[in-house]
């Protein structure tokens, strides 16, 4: 990239506003007003959508420059350097990421969000692009408050979440949505500055309904910092009690229909703000840091990829209750991803970060600059204590929202030159991967739809569906363990089928452990495979390295390993293994899981335990065991099939 001065021809007043209006700007701005719709871009089609989108926002970039010069620059570099680095960081891990599935789709929105940035910086410096982008980001904002609204007050559910489906990245979401409303009122008068306190209130009363006390913190330190730095004090404190009182009022206003009229539960405002202290979600968070840190350890130069967190998280859990695909805070899954280069390369970033703040302040080179070094903040904040940072919205709408926050760049340069084309090629083959990538998840999430609807009617169409999706260039492990499974079960019924039958499943799940050989879940399924082939001492070993790899999560994975055991004469053993899996989860684990499959899995597990006892005579103990099997649940088949056993051995 070179500078090319005053040799390139000046583009007119019409160029200078229409272009990037017209063009670049509301693609960046669709971008953001569709991915909420899909699980915060989660879905599928939220990342078939990111990555159209940003392939059309590539072209129009391109097509611009038939106007005028395009505009990078990698300053301030402590901040833009840090960012290549991580990007650049995060390619190469997929060598050695134990996940190259999970780790291809995270790095697809990575590319997505770095494009979105450089352009970004590029057209929204230009006139009235800025004010444009801050008052549609904030409308779209409040119309994903009104869908939250709705569902919240006629749901079951106690927090808001709206389109996140979980309520913490929504928090995150309304953070940013507070301050772009705060900046937009600053801005106005008259009628449509009393829209937009109300618009801005209704964020707040939305914030508030989430239930996110990480969210709630940093929203008083951000009203703090907004105190700190406004010149006119007196009149930022009327506008942030105004918007806080309108944001109380709406909440208590929603409260009451939600419990008047729908009959639903509210959430005890008080005692989840006293109990913070000693609560669990908080002292997981802990919980969360401390495994966090025996990953990194076990791979501090490399990480294990990009993406993979919740492929290695499993093997380090402390208890049931820390499960979950995120460490809960991005400096330790940076360091555990990505390693010492990624983690060290982040805390530059901060660094660079900080002092891009302090020199906004300095020189107060605009208001919109300084919003969005605070909606970035805010989204960083947050991701140091909760969920937030998997979500394809937040993760654009942090490089969107840095780019403002950065001066606009002085380096022009046109497409003639072949050192300025090629990062174009390659950054336009980026996107053609990224389009390729997600509309190959797209298909697959498809297919597993009709898979789920023919499921138990017609294997052979299930399986020809699982079939075409092994052919594609990039399959997701979890479906080719899915389609061994539908083997095993489809044998399992048929009940005298050979043992060939079930090769296909032992190629599936095979392929799949090989894959993401730290997924608990292929290895399982591959053991599932042996065991019915005869293969006992491969399945028995395939069993344990399931069991060593998540100990905490599957109680079907000791159920199963138990069961062969005792086949095999191990009854001690299988007591054993029965009984620690089973000790862990207490009622309150239980409760904390609320999921109706891990109460059938434990009621197996306690019927398999007590039909344990009643091999060794014990019958007091069997009793108990049948007792939590029945309570957790009375009507499975297998839970009654031991209990006849249990009676029939007593008479």
């Amino acid at each position: 990239m070179v500078a090319m001065g005053s040799k390139l021809k000046q583009p007119t007043p019409r160029e200078r506003v229409e272009l990037p209006r017209h063009i670049s700007v509301p693609i960046l701005l669709l971008m953001l007003l569709a991915l909420p719709w899909f699980f915060g871009g989660r879905e599928a089609f939220g990342h078939l959508l990111s990555a159209g989108l940003s392939l059309l926002l590539f072209l129009s970039w391109l097509l611009m420059s038939r106007h005028r010069a395009l505009r990078v620059d990698i300053r301030p570099l402590f901040v833009i350097g840090p960012l290549a680095v991580i990007i650049g960081w995060s390619a190469l891990s997929l060598i050695w990421t134990v996940s190259l599935f999970q780790s291809s789709v995270l790095l697809m929105t990575m590319l997505e969000a770095a494009l979105a940035f450089v352009v970004a910086r590029d057209v929204l410096h230009e006139d009235v692009a800025p004010d444009f982008f801050l008052r549609l980001w904030t409308i779209a904002a409040f119309i994903i408050w009104v869908i939250g609204v709705a569902l919240f007050a006629a749901g079951n559910y106690d927090r808001m979440t709206s389109l996140f489906y979980w309520a913490n990245p929504l928090a995150t979401y309304f953070l940013a949505g507070i301050l772009t409303g705060l900046a937009s009122l600053r801005a106005s008068k008259g009628r449509a500055s009393m829209g937009w306190l109300l618009t801005t209130g209704a964020l707040v009363s939305g914030l508030l309904l989430t239930y996110s006390r990480a969210a709630w913190l940093i929203a008083i330190l951000l009203m703090v910092v907004l105190l700190a730095i406004s010149r006119e004090r007196r009149r930022e404190a009327l506008r942030l009690a105004q918007v806080f009182l309108i944001g109380c009022v709406l909440a208590v206003g929603i409260i009451t229909v939600r419990h008047a009229f729908y009959k639903q539960p509210v959430v005890n405002v008080q005692a989840r703000i006293t109990e913070s202290a000693t609560s669990t979600s908080v002292k997981d968070r802990f919980s969360y840091w401390q495994e966090a840190s025996v990953l990194f350890a076990n791979k501090p130069l490399t990480g294990w990829g990009v993406g993979s967190y919740s492929e290695v998280h499993p093997g380090v859990q402390l208890t049931p209750t820390t499960a979950g695909s995120n460490p809960h805070n991005s400096i330790f899954q940076s360091l555990v991803e990505l390693g010492l280069v990624g983690g060290i390369t982040y805390l530059v970033l901060i660094g660079g970060w900080l002092w891009q703040g302090w020199q906004i302040l300095k020189v107060r080179r605009s208001e919109l600059a300084l919003t969005a070094w605070l909606v970035v903040s805010a989204i960083v904040l947050h991701s140091w204590l909760d969920l937030v940072t998997n979500y394809p919205v937040l993760i654009i709408s942090g490089a969107l929202w840095m780019a403002l926050a950065l001066p606009a760049p002085h380096i022009e340069f046109r497409l003639k030159r072949w050192f300025t084309s090629v990062p174009l090629v390659l950054s336009g083959l980026a996107m053609l991967l990224a389009l390729a990538v997600s509309w190959n998840v797209y298909l697959n999430s498809i297919d597993t739809q009709l898979v789920d609807i023919s499921t138990g009617q017609d294997f052979d169409t299930t399986q020809a569906r699982y079939q075409t999706i092994a052919q594609r260039f990039m399959t997701d492990p979890d479906l080719l363990s899915q389609a061994a499974v539908g083997y095993i079960d489809e044998f399992d019924a048929r009940q005298n089928e050979p043992a060939g039958f079930l090769d296909p499943a032992r190629s599936y799940a095979e392929r799949a452990a090989k894959q993401e050989p730290q997924d608990a879940k292929h290895v399982f399924a591959l053991a599932n495979v042996l065991e019915r082939q005869g293969k006992v001492t491969e399945s028995l070993a395939n069993y344990r390295q399931a069991i060593v790899l998540d100990p905490h999560n599957n109680p079907q994975y000791q159920t199963a390993y138990a069961r062969l055991l005792q086949r095999e004469g191990s009854v001690t053993e299988a007591i054993v293994v029965m009984k620690t899996i089973l000790n862990e989860y207490t009622p309150e684990v239980i409760a904390n899981r609320s999921s109706v499959s891990i109460s059938q899995r434990l009621a197996v597990g306690q019927a398999v335990l007590a039909d344990l006892y009643v091999q060794k005579a014990d019958f007091g103990r069997a009793q108990d065991a049948l007792t939590e099997a029945e309570r957790l649940s009375p009507s499975n088949a297998f839970v009654q099939q031991v209990k006849a056993t249990f009676e029939a051995a007593q008479k």
